[in-house]
């Protein structure tokens, strides 16, 4: 059975009610903020293994137990589509790489390495493209070697135009005498040393003067002068004196045909 309550008693029981449902409001509230600070805190991974960074020539080859040519020779064939170039020009080739061709790399390589290890590396890799460059360079050289024979060969085989064929030389003889002109002969010499002739004596002053037809016949003998005659049998003969007058004869008839000399007609 209810109890009939006094207006006093009810307004303590509405405000008994307000209060709780405050209560439940800032419980609730409460609530919503711990799940909301709670959701994110259980969203976030934990922390995993750290991956492992990518290598250079040298340590792949360490971490995979090869020579650094094998893991240049897959470079340079493209096996390893994540390799990359650093800022200090050194290529470097993801784990994942060496894992898809076959090599398992470790992590016993990770040894302490001078400063100079990327310095030294860039410089192999110099010395390499070097060498690949120089050998390209001989390739070429050979067959430009081999093409220059095979055009020689050619040039060789091709007929040469006409008249172009050298003419052998003939061998030329002694030089023929030169022709003096008609009648005249080549007088003959002695050989040297033949018995009965004289060696050639040198030449005199008086040899040396040339008469000639105008000069007077007292201007053509000289004191102390003497000449030499030669006779038939051919043996010379000192002559000593004036010129023969027969001289004097034929100076006088050539000044008469001088065209200067000859009387005028009147």
């Amino acid at each position: 059975m209810a109890l009939p309550l006094s207006p006093g008693s009810r307004d303590d029981t509405h405000c008994l009610s307000a209060a709780q449902g405050r209560e439940c409001d800032l419980d609730d509230s409460l609530t919503s903020t711990r799940s909301a600070e709670e959701a994110p805190a259980e969203a976030e991974p934990g922390p995993g293994p750290a991956p492992i960074p990518a290598l250079s020539i040298s340590e792949a080859a360490r971490a995979c137990a090869v020579s650094r040519r094998t893991i240049r020779h897959h470079r340079q064939n493209g096996d390893f589509p994540g390799a990359f170039k650093d800022e200090n020009g050194v290529w470097r080739i993801p784990p994942a790489d060496l894992e898809a061709v076959g090599l398992q790399p470790t992590l016993s390589y990770r040894l302490e390495e001078p400063p100079e290890a990327a310095h030294i590396e860039r410089l192999r890799t110099e010395v390499a493209i070097l060498r690949e460059r120089l050998r390209a360079a001989e390739m070429i050289a050979m067959e430009r070697e081999k093409r220059i024979e095979d055009l020689r060969l050619i040039l060789r085989y091709l007929p040469g135009p006409e008249g172009s064929k050298a003419h052998p030389i003939s061998r030329v003889g002694p030089a023929a005498p030169l022709d003096l002109g008609r009648g005249m002969e080549r007088p003959s010499l002695p050989a040297e040393g033949a018995p009965g002739t004289r060696p050639p004596e040198p030449a005199r002053e008086s040899d040396l003067m040339i008469w000639l037809p105008d000069a007077p016949p007292g201007d053509r003998s000289r004191p102390g002068a003497e000449e030499t005659a030669v006779r038939s049998d051919g043996v010379p003969v000192p002559v000593t004196g004036s010129a023969p007058s027969s001289w004097s004869a034929r100076t006088r008839k050539a000044r008469s045909f001088l065209p200067w000399r000859r009387p005028r007609r009147p």
